[in-house]
């Protein structure tokens, strides 16, 4: 399999829509979830596989359906449904936890693996379920996205009023169990911030290039930046680095994971 993740908020939909645009294959658009307010170019995420990490992670509460209908489509008791999965979510469950529920979806999980093998599988959700889906499929590569953890919690405290000290800890979750699950499989690490930084910006488009396995093109790179990105929907800019002391350590690790995992290769965790 090839996995795009990240933490929520992080720039993974961003990330695939570049990929995208460099030809890179999502799948037939009618498996995508759909655009809404909160993703306007789409997320380029398989509802097969979304429904699945759901199912996994929430243990089957919830009706993970609910989660496919574009927001301003839903129901009052959709978003009731979904805000208790998302209680549910909040609940931090362990890696012990989810692997036991993803023995439950063992046949499902590897009906989709092949189903979907040569196709690029976006999902912030395997942050949380890689492990699970590397014990009974091979992941072949992964691209991961980093964000500023400040602009992600202003970005969950927006759109699902989680507050800050919640929305940090969910940070820090969902980055840490990540590393925790990735021992030998190769990562390439992409910042989202640096995506709209001039001076940064080409040096991030070669790991898109590279994870694609293709040669680095300067000028169609920036004719893709142009056409994806757009700057009025870039919200919650930080430019603070006031974060709690266990945030500011585990954003260092990462921003160091980023110097380091710049092509593919297969991860080790830092050691500090």
């Amino acid at each position: 399999m090839i996995i795009l993740t990240g933490m929520h908020r992080s720039g993974t939909s961003l990330s695939a829509n570049l990929l995208y645009e460099m030809g890179e294959n999502f799948g037939d658009e009618g498996i995508l979830r759909q655009a809404d307010k909160w993703n306007e170019k789409g997320y380029f995420e398989n509802n097969e596989i979304l429904t699945l990490n759901n199912d996994i992670i929430l243990g089957g509460f919830g009706k993970s359906q609910y989660w496919l209908i574009p927001s301003h489509d839903r129901k009052l008791f959709m978003n009731i449904s979904i805000r208790f999965a998302q209680l549910m979510y909040l609940s931090f469950p362990s890696n012990k936890t989810i692997f036991k529920r993803a023995e439950r979806y063992k046949s499902k999980l590897i009906e989709l693996s092949i189903k979907y093998d040569s196709i690029i599988a976006n999902d912030a959700r395997f942050s949380l379920t890689i492990g699970a889906w590397a014990s009974y499929t091979k992941i072949d590569k992964i691209l991961y996205c980093i964000r500023d953890p400040l602009e992600v919690v202003k970005s969950l405290k927006k759109r699902q009023q989680i507050p800050y000290w919640l929305g940090y800890k969910m940070w820090y979750y969902h980055v840490n169990r990540f590393f925790d699950q990735i021992e030998g499989l190769r990562v390439i690490v992409v910042k989202y911030n640096n995506l709209f930084q001039e001076e940064k910006a080409s040096a991030e488009m070669t790991r898109f290039y590279r994870f694609a396995g293709r040669e680095y093109k300067q000028e169609e790179s920036l004719e893709i930046l142009q056409r994806v990105l757009d700057k009025k929907l870039r919200h919650h800019v930080s430019t603070s680095e006031d974060y709690p002391d266990y945030i500011k350590k585990m954003y260092r690790i990462l921003n160091n994971y980023h110097n380091i995992y710049d092509t593919l290769k297969p991860f080790q965790v830092l050691r500090t």
